[in-house]
């Protein structure tokens, strides 16, 4: 069974990529506007009038390449004339982007190495510091709620939150507003 899927994008209107498909002889009732709502099965091929229909990154459309293929269902752009069931689209593609990844993961390494060499501190902030710590602890002792703890630190109810779970910090005699 062939099915479409089509979605408004800013160059080509969700009527033109009807129009598209139906001429590829797709019945306009296998139209669809939502991937999920596509009953695909083994042997099914979905096509879309171009990629960026799809709206998904880079990763995302691999993954979802790979789960198409995984469950035999081939899915067609007609502008790119990518096919998901040709192993050799398939074999370049996830060459692509692997080396994705590996430009990623590099950057991040540079980054580090360049924040460390001007002195900075790598990973994320302390928002939280060791006076801050000290207080929190005084006011749990003395039985304070969270609202007001972290009235007083300064710091919003998630981060207090978090550093409570993060340090293992026993709660269970606090009331909580």
């Amino acid at each position: 069974m062939q099915y479409g899927y089509v979605k408004a994008i800013k160059d080509i209107s969700v009527a033109n990529q009807v129009d598209t498909l139906i001429s590829h002889k797709i019945d306009k009732k296998h139209i669809h506007t939502a991937l999920d709502d596509i009953p695909t099965k083994q042997g099914d091929t979905i096509l879309v009038c171009r990629l960026d229909v799809l709206n998904m990154t880079f990763g995302q459309l691999y993954h979802y390449f790979i789960d198409l293929q995984n469950r035999g269902v081939c899915l067609f752009s007609l502008t790119e004339e990518v096919n998901t069931m040709d192993q050799a689209f398939m074999k370049a593609f996830k060459n692509l982007h692997n080396n994705e990844v590996n430009v990623r993961g590099e950057l991040g390494i540079r980054s580090r190495k360049k924040a460390i060499a001007a002195g900075k501190k790598p990973g994320a902030k302390l928002v939280i510091g060791p006076e801050q710590e000290k207080v929190i602890h005084d006011l749990l002792k003395n039985g304070y709620s969270f609202k007001q703890i972290h009235e007083a630190i300064g710091i919003d109810r998630k981060t207090f939150y978090w550093w409570r779970k993060r340090n293992n910090v026993d709660i269970s005699n606090i009331i909580s507003p």
